[in-house]
């Protein structure tokens, strides 16, 4: 029997966090699932970790999320996938919830809440902010996030999948092309927490304000703007 969801990780050198994601993965309720990482070369343990936990591991010399997902969403057995990243923990009843969401034909995309690995206001704020403005963006341009998209396969496919050459926003681009085919949702009873390793890098109000001024720009003008800082 062909699992319904596939679940689509991108990795590069993730070995500090992709074993507590499939962690998170291996206690779902809902059982008839497949994992594929997808990795781009790692130098480090992330293949051998992912391994362990029985996913299946594809190896591709490009790097980019957008075109690891595609190359994952090539390979899925699904019929919905599960776009995680690899420092993403999911609520034991993420899947489960995205199972019953798809139940309904008209959906075509979801996403769920999001919250942050690390307590603090700063982080609690950070995600709050960034819920708000996606759910605001739904009328408009929907924008869901890579890090916890989910997607009917047969309507990904038809959009054409994740733009590769995008340096930034293929997930926001992605999820605004698909909703012109049918109802995007949030799954209000499930959850995703993102570690805080991108405004560790970057510093915490300079990362906010660039995802900010990537949303803005997006929601006007339908396209990313400037080249990105890196990942």
């Amino acid at each position: 029997m062909n699992p319904e969801l596939s679940v689509i990780i991108p990795t590069l050198n993730e070995e500090d966090y992709i074993g507590s994601c499939l962690q998170s993965l291996s206690e779902q309720t809902f059982r008839n699932f497949e994992v594929i990482v997808v990795d781009s070369q790692s130098e480090d343990k992330t293949v051998e970790i992912a391994k362990s936990f029985g996913a299946e591991v594809i190896s591709m010399d490009r790097r980019g999320p957008g075109a690891a997902r595609n190359v994952g969403a090539n390979h899925a057995k699904g019929e919905i996938l599960v776009f995680l990243d690899a420092d993403v923990i999911a609520s034991k009843n993420l899947l489960e919830e995205i199972r019953k969401c798809f139940e309904d034909p008209r959906i075509v995309g979801a996403t769920c809440k999001i919250f942050s690995r690390r307590k603090g206001a700063k982080y609690k704020f950070f995600y709050k902010v960034g819920y708000l403005a996606m759910r605001f963006s739904f009328p408009f341009r929907p924008g869901i996030p890579g890090h916890s998209a989910f997607y009917r396969k047969e309507t990904f496919f038809r959009v054409g999948g994740f733009k590769e050459n995008l340096e930034h926003s293929e997930d926001l681009d992605l999820s605004y092309r698909i909703s012109k085919l049918g109802k995007i949702k949030v799954i209000k009873d499930a959850f995703v927490k993102v570690s805080p390793r991108r405004a560790d890098k970057w510093g915490f109000w300079n990362l906010f304000f660039r995802y900010v001024k990537y949303f803005v720009a997006f929601q006007l003008l339908g396209r990313p703007i400037g080249r990105y800082w890196g990942r």
